[in-house]
């Protein structure tokens, strides 16, 4: 009698745990919390989301892991680029590009001078035709955001046209 009455229990907890568990799972952390507070606050800095990392050769994507995590911001402008250039901050600090492209010569100095002064969250930088792109894990604090937006701003002025 009093070994069914405990596995009732058992059986009643269970149960009420397979109910409970999917509604707890609904609930967002507080790291999704902040990641989209930090997404929103980004929109209204008139920043662009891509929810993307910049593409890498395979032998890279094992040594830079938190590129595969980052998501991109961007702000579109008219750019002299004629192709696209992706650059990666090393685990020294040193941005390096990748697929052995680089910008034109004549940019090369100004942008690797802006580069040393981006926010060291700023983890990889795609430039294109588009505009520019910096790429971060995206759970920061919105306090983070003007000097983002600034940044962007200042790299597009670089290669505007």
């Amino acid at each position: 009698n009093r070994t069914m009455s405990i596995l009732a229990i058992i059986i009643a907890l269970v149960v009420l745990g397979m109910l409970v568990y999917p509604i707890l799972q609904i609930i967002p952390s507080e790291a999704q919390k902040r990641q989209v507070a930090f997404r929103q606050a980004a929109t209204r800095h008139g920043l662009h989301i891509q929810v993307r990392h910049p593409v890498l050769p395979s032998g890279l994507e094992q040594r830079y892991p938190d590129i595969i995590r980052c998501t991109g911001y961007s702000k579109p402008c008219t750019s002299r680029l004629a192709q696209a250039f992706v650059a990666l901050r090393s685990q020294a600090g040193d941005w390096l590009w990748i697929n052995d492209s680089q910008p034109p010569s004549a940019m090369l100095a100004t942008l690797q001078a802006a580069y040393k002064n981006l926010p060291p969250y700023c983890l990889a930088i795609e430039q294109s035709g588009a505009g520019t792109t910096l790429f971060l894990i995206d759970s920061r604090p919105v306090e983070d955001l003007p000097a983002l937006a600034k940044a962007l701003d200042t790299l597009n002025r670089l290669i505007a046209e």
